[in-house]
């Protein structure tokens, strides 16, 4: 079944970003153009055949040949775009304090900085601080506003840049419900809407089977999914 979930770590079969090309070691590949779930039986019902399904009426399928694997991902990516090459620092290595504040410490900017200061101590060749959604208050985690644990955060990146870091904050493509870049977005029409031309607010968290406990808690409100074909969102 492949369709992008939130797997919430790594002890699911599930993943974040999922790619609807399968390649063989035969010498080419099988790109299904699609943006609904699909599902590959590939050696479960039949060791000498393979299925792919779609939920949808049509099947818009591509068939790469290579036959070597570079050639396959390079005529993969003429169908669908390159991305843009992130900036040298992002191949660097990364910290993040998400065990700490999993754990029930208090992280805030004080912490983050110290926590650069005992990086460079060390000679950890890091080059991002990653701050996953803490930065934000517990409960309103797509507001956008900083914690007050994060008092002076123009201050605290300027620290960071000065030790060699840059800051990489957590965020998804949702605006909480709650926030006034909701009520803003919401009245110049920068969401997606349902049919009858109402804002569709997400609930950004559904639990499933197999889900941490820690992650069965509301502590999203429903948020505005960003509309970004509009040239203005």
């Amino acid at each position: 079944h492949l369709w992008n979930r939130n797997p919430y770590g790594s002890g699911l079969e599930l993943a974040y970003k999922n790619k609807p090309l399968l390649v063989s070691t035969r010498g080419y590949g099988i790109f299904v153009n699609t943006t609904v779930p699909s599902h590959y039986d590939l050696g479960s019902q039949s060791n000498l055949a393979y299925g792919i399904e779609v939920d949808e009426e049509a099947l818009d399928l591509y068939l790469i040949y290579g036959p070597e694997l570079p050639a396959i991902l390079r005529r993969y990516q003429e169908l669908t775009g390159l991305p843009a090459l992130p900036p040298k620092w992002a191949f660097g290595p990364w910290l993040s304090p998400l065990g700490e504040e999993r754990n029930g410490e208090d992280v805030g900017q004080a912490a983050i900085v110290r926590l650069a200061d005992t990086a460079r101590q060390h000679e950890i060749p890091a080059d991002v601080m990653h701050l996953d959604p803490y930065w934000m208050r517990y409960g309103h985690l797509c507001d956008f506003e900083w914690s007050e644990k994060y008092p002076d955060p123009a201050q605290m990146i300027r620290d960071l840049r000065g030790r060699g870091f840059r800051v990489c904050l957590w965020e998804h493509p949702y605006v909480d419900v709650e926030s006034k870049m909701y009520r803003e977005g919401d009245a110049k029409g920068y969401f997606i809407k349902r049919e009858d031309g109402s804002t569709y607010d997400a609930n950004l968290v559904i639990a499933t089977g197999g889900t941490r406990e820690e992650y069965k808690e509301a502590f999203y409100d429903p948020g505005g999914i960003v509309d970004f074909s509009h040239p203005e969102a």
